[in-house]
C-alpha cells in the first residue's frame, strides 16, 4: 500500500483482510497485491483511500433485519447478542436494559496509548481516547475502549446502555470529531 509491506490476516481467493502500514499518507494510495511463491507474481495497481482513522463496526449483513442493520454487540456471556428474540432464527438475541454491559468490535479507530505498531498482537489493556458511545443521543458508560488484546488490529468496546425507553436505538460510536458512518441498532425493552 502506497509502496509499503501490509499485515496480511486473512487471503483467500475473493478477500484479503489486511492493516495498512503506519504512515501518514492520506487520500487516494496505490495498491499491488503481491504473491511470496518463488514465481512471485503482481497484480495490476489499484487505488484504495486511507486515512488517518477509518473507523468501522462489526455489523455483518446476516445482522440487517427489515432494512435495519443491527450491531454485533454481545451480552457478558459472550454468547447472546443485543437484539429481539428471533432476531436471526437459531441465534441467541434478547433485547438490552438500561445498565447492561455489552460488548462490541470494529476496525480503522486509530492510535491507542500505550502505542502499539501494525501488525503487532496486543499483549495487554490499552486505551482509545476522546471515543463516545451514544443512544439516540443518550450517552452511555464506557467501561473500555482499545485494541483487543489478543488480537490485531481489532477494536473493543464495552460499555453499559444508558437509561433509555423501550426501543431499537440508533447507536452512535465517534472517536475525537470522526463518527462512524454506519447507521446500527440495538434494541432495548425494559
Amino acid at each position: 500500500m502506497d509502496g509499503k509491506a501490509v499485515f496480511a490476516e486473512h487471503v483467500s481467493p475473493g478477500q484479503l483482510n489486511v492493516q495498512a502500514p503506519a504512515d501518514t499518507a492520506a487520500g487516494p494510495v496505490p495498491v499491488v497485491v503481491t504473491t511470496a511463491s518463488a514465481a512471485a507474481c503482481a497484480s495490476a495497481a489499484f487505488t484504495a483511500a486511507e486515512a488517518a482513522i477509518a473507523p468501522g463496526l462489526l455489523a455483518p449483513a446476516t445482522f440487517d433485519i427489515g432494512g435495519k442493520q443491527h450491531l454485533a454487540a454481545l451480552f457478558t456471556d459472550g454468547l447472546t447478542f443485543v437484539g429481539s428474540p428471533n432476531l436471526i432464527p437459531g441465534v441467541p438475541f434478547r433485547p438490552a436494559v438500561p445498565g447492561d454491559l455489552l460488548t462490541a468490535y470494529g476496525v480503522g479507530f486509530g492510535n491507542v496509548n500505550p502505542p502499539s505498531a501494525p501488525g503487532t498482537v496486543v499483549a495487554g489493556a490499552n486505551s482509545l481516547p476522546n471515543l463516545t458511545i451514544s443512544f439516540g443521543g443518550a450517552p452511555a458508560t464506557v467501561s473500555y475502549a482499545g485494541l483487543a488484546p489478543g488480537t490485531v488490529g481489532e477494536y473493543q468496546f464495552v460499555f453499559a446502555v444508558p437509561n433509555v425507553p423501550n426501543g431499537d436505538y440508533v447507536v452512535t460510536f465517534q472517536v475525537g470529531n470522526t463518527t462512524v458512518a454506519q447507521t446500527v441498532y440495538l434494541t432495548v425493552q425494559q
